[in-house]
């Protein structure tokens, strides 16, 4: 869905009541799409909720719509059948069904399920295990064997346990794996035309390592695709790191091609970030030409470029380098001091827009994490200063010197770094 057109966001910002009209803003947990098309207006005398809509009702006079209730059913249904506006929760909602009904259709046509419909029971509970990270033993809970036992019709009852789920697992391992042999070898050409990515990350809440391998290419199609060959856990012994991290990362990645019918001659290129290990690896041990990863190249030239690179680029850009570390501070002091209690929600709820009350933390090795902080605290900057005001009013009562807001008279250096980013 388009967002409204400059006309209608300045009709809704510049709307004044008139008469025994009283504007109603959405409250923190309204999230409806319409209060970016209209605005919600009260009619005092009797109570009627009314709104102000698209800019195509003003011109024809037809611009209010009574909403019983106080609910938004009838100015969703008006902008959907007049003017072919509708949420984007309705239409991914929508995709969502469309999809499923396309997976139904596909399932009820296909052999196994004709036959074997109890196989197909347990494929479709492993893949649930799969997907959402279940317990292997979910079958086995009173509560699944009770619902299968009232619920499934009998031609698809099957037991499934934590055996039969590890079988299926390798059974599903396998068969996908056919398929994408059989993908790239449709794809394959007499020259080089593959890409190949081989990155590490950690877990966040974990702390464990994991590497990946994935084959971008473009198909017969001309589109551009990517296929995930595997992941897997990292933690080598300490025997096997001898010599440097190549000598378990290397033996992984020619067992991967080798489980998926690829060689060397297959890839054109490699691309990752900047890092010594993966970089010498796909250059030098597996002699491909190493090109940036663009999420990464951006996100070291954001980094070096606004001075949080080190203390090189720091010197590089010290104005930068100042304004970040203060955005870090606010955020910690907000987040951290104790003695303020809730005060920072309750002021989101009442001086800022949006239903959200927390501050997007800062790291800088994320790649999009400096946008997303500038926006958040530009979205609640009354709520900041609000804050800073009562935390300091509370250090006057208490005979201590108010602290300093690390943020006082920046905004205006927030915006054009964050248009800057953009």
């Amino acid at each position: 869905m388009a967002d409204p057109p400059a006309a209608v966001r300045q009709a809704v910002e510049n709307f004044q009541p008139r008469g025994p009209f009283r504007v109603v803003p959405p409250r923190p947990t309204e999230t409806s799409f319409i209060f970016k098309w209209g605005v919600r207006v009260e009619y005092v005398e009797n109570g009627k909720m009314s709104l102000r809509g698209h800019e195509g009702c003003r011109t024809s006079g037809h611009n209010l719509i009574k909403l019983h209730g106080g609910k938004t059913t009838m100015a969703s249904k008006h902008l959907q059948r007049l003017h072919k506006i509708s949420s984007p929760k309705t239409e991914s909602l929508l995709a969502t069904k469309r999809k499923r009904d396309a997976d139904i259709e596909h399932l009820q046509s296909s052999v196994l399920y004709s036959r074997n419909p109890a196989r197909l029971n347990l494929l479709l509970q492993t893949l649930q295990i799969i997907n959402n990270n279940l317990p292997f033993r979910l079958g086995e809970y009173e509560e699944t064997r009770l619902m299968n036992a009232l619920l499934v019709k009998d031609e698809m009852k099957a037991s499934i346990n934590a055996k039969i789920v590890v079988e299926l697992i390798v059974e599903l391992y396998s068969s996908t794996r056919n398929e994408v042999i059989n993908y790239l070898d449709e794809h394959k050409e007499a020259f080089p035309n593959f890409t190949l990515v081989a990155d590490f990350w950690t877990c966040k809440t974990t702390g464990e390592k994991f590497l990946g391998l994935r084959v971008y290419l473009v198909d017969k199609e001309w589109q551009f695709k990517s296929v995930l060959l595997g992941t897997r856990k990292f933690n080598p012994a300490y025997g096997d790191r001898d010599g440097g991290i190549m000598r378990p990362f290397k033996p992984w990645l020619e067992h991967m091609f080798e489980d998926f019918g690829l060689k060397l001659c297959n890839f054109y290129d490699a691309t990752s970030d900047a890092g010594g290990d993966v970089k010498s690896m796909l250059s030098k041990e597996l002699n491909l030409n190493w090109e940036w990863c663009f999420a990464h190249m951006v996100h070291a030239a954001t980094k070096a470029s606004c001075g949080v690179n080190g203390a090189a680029s720091a010197a590089e850009n010290p104005e930068m380098a100042d304004l970040v570390a203060r955005i870090a501070r606010t955020i910690f002091q907000i987040k951290r001091v104790s003695t303020m209690g809730n005060l920072f929600e309750e002021l989101c709820k009442s001086k800022a827009k949006g239903a959200s009350s927390r501050l997007v933390g800062y790291s800088t090795s994320r790649f999009l994490s400096l946008t997303n902080v500038l926006e958040s605290i530009l979205l609640k900057w009354p709520a900041i200063t609000a804050w800073y005001e009562k935390r300091a009013r509370q250090a006057l009562r208490a005979a201590k010197s108010p602290p300093e807001f690390p943020l006082a008279n920046r905004y205006d250096d927030l915006e054009h770094v964050l248009s800057v980013l953009k």
